[in-house]
């Protein structure tokens, strides 16, 4: 059964956009979706990706349906500089969304920059900066 009310939560929380597979999980059908998206009510994103209301322009809603569309990817480089608020690099609107992945055949969305990223042993990861 479908709860609206979980879909507006998702929205809140997720910058404006969801994945289809979560569209699915809150009781929507593939069919329901497109019906969504072709009467204007939703847009989608590439093809994984729909914006529950308007296409976001923000940083912030370019950044989560980048790391939606993009497996196993994760917020990098400039982008995750200017989420943080680092010196010098302000969320501009046009620059394109940085993201790395371990998928090294993954296709982003047009806007996003992707960079491969190693899969790293979790041995080899430490809590603690070395001794100098």
């Amino acid at each position: 059964m479908l709860d609206e009310a979980a879909l507006r939560e998702l929205a809140a929380t997720q910058h404006g956009v969801a994945s289809r597979v979560q569209l699915q999980q809150a009781g929507l059908t593939p069919r329901a979706i497109r019906h969504r998206i072709a009467t204007g009510r939703w847009v989608s994103i590439g093809r994984n990706v729909v914006a529950l209301g308007p296409v976001p322009t923000d940083i912030w809603g370019r950044a989560q349906a980048g790391v939606l569309a993009v497996p196993s990817a994760t917020v990098s480089h400039r982008t995750a500089g200017a989420l943080h608020g680092l010196p010098g690099l302000s969320p501009a609107t046009r620059a394109p969304i940085d993201l790395s992945t371990t998928v090294l055949s993954a296709v982003g969305p047009a806007d996003v920059r992707l960079f491969a990223a190693p899969i790293v042993p979790a041995s080899s990861i430490s809590a603690e900066w070395p001794s100098p």
